[in-house]
Parts: C-alpha cells; sequence; structure tokens
C-alpha cells in the first residue's frame, strides 16, 4: 500500500490536494481499492484459463526468440496488479457528501458503498530499492512489458465493452517517498502494541490509529498466540470492534444516507481485514481476481498457523511504516515522476494508442489473441517531473506505482518489470571544437 503522494512548492504535482493533510481522516478519502500479486497455481478456479489476465503466460508467448534451458520455467511468472476504482480502499472514511475540495462522497448499490467520481480517485503500491545509488550503477531506464488492458476478459481477440472506463494513467516516482501511509507523523508497527503478556506497553492515540510510543526493536511477533492475535490488527492498530468505536461518526453519517450500507460496513469499517486466496470459503467459481481481492489487506494477514492444516496468512513478518527496515519513519517527499498514459487506440479498442504514450518501443501480438507490450522509460529523459527538488540520481530509495483517472475495474498484468543498467556511460560533456588550431610542418621539403 502506497502513502499519498505529496505536492511542492512549485505545484509539480497538484494531483493530491489532500497530501498537504496531517492526522486527518480526510486525506484517505479517495483511496480505492487495488490488490497485487503472483498467481498462486493452486488458486486457479473456473474459467481462469481462459481470461487474458489469469490465465498462464508461456515464455515463448512475450520472448519467442527465448532458448530456454530444461531448468528453465516454461511459463511467466507474471506481476499483476487489479485496481477498483469505485471500491473503498482500505482506511477510506468518505461519507456520502464528501469533503469538499477533496472528495466526492460515496453513493449506494444496495447495501454496498461506492466511490463517485471513480476517475478522481487513486490507489498505489511501494517498495524500498536495494541498489540507491543509480548514478553510480549507471542506471538509465525502467523496462517493463505489460499486457493490454483492453482486451475482452472473455475473448483476448475482442476489445473489452468497458474499455472507455479502463483509460487512466499510470504514474511512477523514484526517489524519497514518505512511508507515513496512514499519515499522522507516527511511525506504526503491529508489533509493538499492548497484548497480554505486556499490557503496560506505551501507546499514543491519533485520529488514524493507535501507535506504539516505543522504539521497534525486532521484526518479529511475540510468540505467545493471544499476543499476535491482538497485534495482527492492520496499520490502524484496532480490531473491527474497535474500529466501531474509533470512527463512529463515520458509520453515523452512512447510517444517516442508507442504514443498511451501515450495517455492512460496521463489519469492518477500515475495510482492512485480510482474506487468503485459499480460504475454503471461496467456490470453485470464484476466480483469481476476486481470491485475490483482499490478499493485500494488513489486519488478520499474519494469523498463526498452529493446530490448522490450511494456510491462511500472507506474511510472518508484522506490518509497520518502515519498508527499508531501518527503524524510522521517512516523511520526505522528493521524486521524479513519470506519467504512463494508458488509452486505447481509436482504430482497435484492443491496442494500447502508442501515438499518446511514447514510451512504448515494441509491440508482440500472441496467436491467443493477447497483445503485451515494451515500455521503456527512461529515468532522465524529458518526460521525467521532479517534485521536491530532487535533482539527480545518486538516492534513489524508494519507488511508488499508482494508477488514477480510471472509471473501472483494470488489471495491468507484467511480465517483466526491471531496471537497465548500461555497460557504457554518456559523455555528457561538450565535443564541439572551441578553438582553432593550425599545424606547421617544421621541416618543410
Amino acid at each position: 500500500m502506497a502513502s499519498i503522494p505529496q505536492n511542492d512548492e512549485l505545484n509539480n504535482n497538484p494531483l493530491f490536494p489532500e497530501g498537504k493533510l496531517i492526522n486527518d481522516l480526510r486525506s484517505g478519502a479517495n483511496r480505492a481499492r487495488m490488490s497485487w500479486y503472483r498467481i498462486d497455481q493452486a488458486a486457479r478456479g473456473e474459467g481462469d484459463d481462459a481470461n487474458p489476465y489469469t490465465s498462464l503466460v508461456p515464455q515463448i508467448e512475450v520472448f519467442p526468440n527465448a532458448q530456454l534451458a530444461p531448468t528453465d520455467l516454461p511459463n511467466v511468472q507474471t506481476f499483476d496488479m487489479t485496481y477498483f476504482p469505485e471500491e473503498r480502499g482500505p482506511y477510506n472514511f468518505d461519507v456520502p457528501g464528501g469533503y469538499p475540495g477533496i472528495s466526492s462522497g460515496i453513493r449506494f448499490i444496495g447495501d454496498s458503498a461506492v466511490l463517485r467520481e471513480p476517475e478522481t480517485r487513486w490507489a498505489g503500491i511501494m517498495r524500498a530499492l536495494n541498489s540507491n545509488d543509480f548514478q553510480s550503477t549507471n542506471t538509465e531506464f525502467l523496462e517493463f512489458w505489460m499486457l493490454s488492458p483492453f482486451l475482452d476478459q472473455a475473448d483476448a481477440k475482442n476489445p473489452n465493452p468497458e474499455f472507455q472506463g479502463q483509460q487512466g494513467e499510470l504514474y511512477i516516482n523514484l526517489g524519497n517517498i514518505s512511508e507515513d501511509i496512514l499519515r499522522d507523523s507516527r511511525k506504526f508497527f503491529e508489533n509493538g502494541l499492548p497484548g497480554p503478556i505486556n499490557p503496560d506497553r506505551r501507546v499514543d492515540t491519533t485520529a488514524w490509529s493507535v501507535v506504539p510510543i516505543a522504539q521497534q526493536i525486532t521484526q518479529s511477533f511475540d510468540n505467545d498466540e493471544e499476543t499476535r492475535r491482538r497485534q495482527d490488527v492492520g496499520l490502524d492498530g484496532l480490531n473491527d470492534e474497535a474500529e466501531r468505536t474509533k470512527f463512529a461518526p463515520f458509520l453515523s453519517a452512512v447510517r444517516t444516507a442508507n442504514p443498511v450500507a451501515a450495517d455492512r460496513l460496521a463489519n469492518d469499517p477500515s475495510n482492512d481485514n485480510f482474506r487468503y486466496y485459499g480460504d475454503s470459503g471461496f467456490s470453485s467459481s470464484d476466480g483469481i481476481i476476486n481470491r485475490y481481492r483482499f490478499f493485500t489487506n494488513p489486519e488478520g494477514n499474519s494469523r498463526s498457523n498452529t493446530g490448522s492444516n490450511e494456510l491462511n496468512s500472507a506474511t510472518n513478518i508484522p506490518d509497520a511504516e518502515d519498508l527499508n527496515r531501518d527503524n524510522t519513519l521517512n516523511e520526505t517527499e522528493n521524486y521524479f515522476q513519470y506519467k504512463i498514459p494508458l488509452r486505447a487506440n481509436p482504430v482497435d479498442p484492443r491496442e494500447i494508442d502508442i501515438n499518446r504514450t511514447p514510451f512504448v518501443t515494441d509491440r508482440i501480438e500472441a496467436a491467443n489473441g493477447r497483445i503485451w507490450y515494451r515500455f521503456r522509460i527512461p529515468l532522465d529523459g524529458p518526460n521525467k517531473v521532479a517534485v521536491g527538488g530532487i535533482r539527480d540520481f545518486r538516492s534513489i530509495r524508494f519507488i511508488r506505482m499508482y494508477m488514477q483517472g480510471f472509471q473501472k475495474q483494470t488489471t495491468l498484468r507484467f511480465a517483466r518489470l526491471e531496471f537497465v543498467r548500461n555497460q557504457w556511460r554518456r559523455f555528457t560533456q561538450d565535443l564541439s571544437p572551441r578553438q582553432s588550431y593550425s599545424l606547421r610542418c617544421p621541416n618543410p621539403v
């Protein structure tokens, strides 16, 4: 889950007026739902093999000239991001009337709360980078192979009937990025919360959460299972019952407009409950996209599997606002931003309009109708925007990717996503002659 991108004094990223708010629930009002995953083959259900966004991808489909060794995997392990712009994301407390100047509010379909004006919403992910000095490593490009997002899920040889709503922008940020996901200037970590063994652990309360005051010492839970259960509650430090108390004004505002929807939201007011993709509650007809819908939620994602033959967790590490695990909360925002428009070709809506997307360098269409594009983004090219006064590539500590401008559910499927180094270093000095010389032979014949 990504922190909210912030603007600077020169207004280089004006997309998020809520980014300036600190310790204010309104700052999360535009966060929509996003799931990101690598598909476990055991999670496949009926129909997944026919859907271009969930079926297996042979290596030779994307890389037809690849010569595979016997030890190589025959299929590409794709990285997929599915964005639901009409669904509330975790820690989104938007109210029916919205917040003036920030959000458009929510509407109701039966007992479901739906975000108004989904094209104004956003969702993203971020992570720390192991190699930070791109200048020394001569890293020049971000390159990825991505499947066209406009294909019909039933037949890749046809455009998706809702392709108009699947158009939007993918943004990539590189640099120093805030780790404060629930922006309150406090570092949250689950294993610092009180438990039965340490009930007197000191905590503070913000508009968002219950936050430990002590310094984080380890990156692991206590061995006591009850302590682990009480701590594995997500980034707000609250279980569902405590959420109902803390966020009662939000539930009250919803109840005034739709009591039935309020009752449903009260089951998980923060909308952060984890569900394992192999949960026995899923049926064989539940596809990959639905199974992974709540897989990246933080509350309950580290359950102990003791006494159970069924895996019910995503990680053993406590959730924390500390991506690079340096025991500090980075709140600095200075980064390079790259905007990647994803627009359908008006002639063939199955395809990406490469005239409006300057980074596409290659295209491959497979026999099954899937169309793959290679994007090659020059990091120091003319399309970068410097936000927050960043000057060079000597300290690129984090990467953040987020989507905005979409109206309908959209899946971005990456066959490869990597930074590219150059063996040759560019000479950036002026090679034009600055002075003319005349040569005379000392011993003319």
